[in-house]
């Protein structure tokens, strides 16, 4: 009788075990990052960006450091800033998802380089430019990512907030050749793309998400 208990609880625990291992790497697989991207690079901070195909808590793992989601949410839409680093240095670094870490996106490329930028000579006037982003049904697109992408400059980032409102501050962008082009990406919420000119930063013409 006990033999015959045992043996049921060996077959029990190795059917949990499995089913545990397998859920497990398939988190795992729908955690790994997509779009990396490299936005906000000064001489003391820098952002990483990216998609995960399922909802995850993001972070990034750099220098014995673990830094989590700006928004701290889980969300399909991961942006993490770094802060307090050291000018033109480069960085060794993971990005994170649930319990693993990751040195290759979803399709098996390696992650981007990081690097900071030299100690800024001279402080630029602020050039304010704001907008909003709505999605597909209408609403409010809230903790997506919008891009900015100047042609000649580093590309530059923000979240939106809970009423779907953004701003940036250009200034960092110089006299950078107009237009811009804006991109939002919202995850499962879907992506949306266009110019932007200088005449028309505040606000900027809002965007609606569009679904896949």
């Amino acid at each position: 009788m006990r033999k015959f208990f045992w043996l049921i609880f060996a077959l029990v625990l190795i059917s949990f075990l499995g089913t545990f291992f397998v859920l497990l790497i398939s988190f795992a697989r729908e955690a790994k990052p997509e779009n990396v991207k490299v936005t906000n690079i000064t001489d003391q901070s820098l952002t990483l960006s990216w998609t995960t195909a399922k909802p995850t808590l993001g972070f990034v793992r750099f220098s014995g450091k673990k830094v989590f989601d700006d928004h701290l949410r889980v969300s399909t839409v991961h942006h993490v800033t770094l802060k307090n680093l050291k000018p033109q240095t480069s960085y060794y670094y993971r990005l994170g998802g649930g319990f693993r870490l990751f040195k290759f996106d979803k399709e098996g490329k390696s992650l981007p380089n990081i690097k900071t930028a030299p100690v800024l000579e001279k402080i630029s006037q602020p050039r304010p430019a704001y907008g909003k982003v709505l999605t597909s049904e209408g609403k409010p697109a809230a903790r997506v990512i919008v891009y900015l992408s100047p042609s000649s400059s580093s590309l530059i980032s923000t979240l939106t907030n809970d009423q779907g409102n953004y701003s940036f501050d250009l200034s960092s962008l110089g006299t950078t050749p107009e237009p811009f082009l804006l991109e939002v990406e919202g995850g499962t919420l879907g992506k949306v793309k266009g110019p932007v000119f200088g005449d028309r930063l505040q606000p900027i013409k809002v965007f609606v998400l569009e679904k896949p």
